[in-house]
């Protein structure tokens, strides 16, 4: 896992089609406000405003922190499924969550595929099995880490005529440097 230490980018077709697809079929994700921020095909940043998601107190509500980690561990996985031009089904098997210091700032999550969840091992796993685990690792980040996520998805494959999370892409878009308004 690694701090913060590169500068937004355009993120290319697909990364922003997962955000019109969050918003699409997940509402609760236009009420929290997320944004795709930032995808290399290594790491997926997304961001959510501290207003609408502050506890009483003014800090980060741990439900909003919670979900848009979960939700940001999601996406990346189903943007290397798109990738690697897979389709399955992604479902969260465990999670843990361990916050440092409270959070005072626009929320902004980043998740990371651990090494032995790369794209040949995603790959070869689901061409030979029909099920998955992967694991990713990630948190919210300020100034530094302050809150770490560690979660192990179940990824379970899909039938060809399934059209996936993402619906009809054109497969490994995902570095296109892009800006689609939205």
């Amino acid at each position: 896992m690694t701090d913060v230490g590169y500068q937004d980018q355009p993120c290319g077709y697909c990364a922003n089609k997962l955000e019109d697809v969050f918003h699409s079929r997940f509402p609760l994700t236009r009420t929290l406000g997320v944004r795709v921020m930032y995808y290399d095909g290594k790491r997926l940043v997304i961001q959510a405003p501290l207003p609408g998601n502050a506890a009483s107190c003014g800090s980060a509500f741990p439900g909003s922190v919670g979900s848009l980690l979960m939700l940001c561990g999601f996406g990346l996985i189903q943007l290397k499924l798109n990738e690697i031009g897979l389709l399955a089904h992604v479902m969260l098997k465990r999670c843990t969550i361990s916050c440092a210091h409270e959070v005072r700032v626009d929320l902004r999550a980043f998740c990371e595929l651990t090494a032995r969840s790369g794209s040949d091992r995603i790959r070869h796993i689901l061409l030979h099995k029909k099920t998955a685990n992967l694991h990713v690792v990630g948190g919210i980040e300020c100034a530094q880490t302050v809150v770490t996520f560690d979660g192990t998805y179940s990824v379970r494959r899909a039938h060809a005529a399934d059209t996936g999370f993402l619906g009809p892409l054109p497969y490994r878009d995902v570095h296109a440097k892009k800006n689609i308004p939205s």
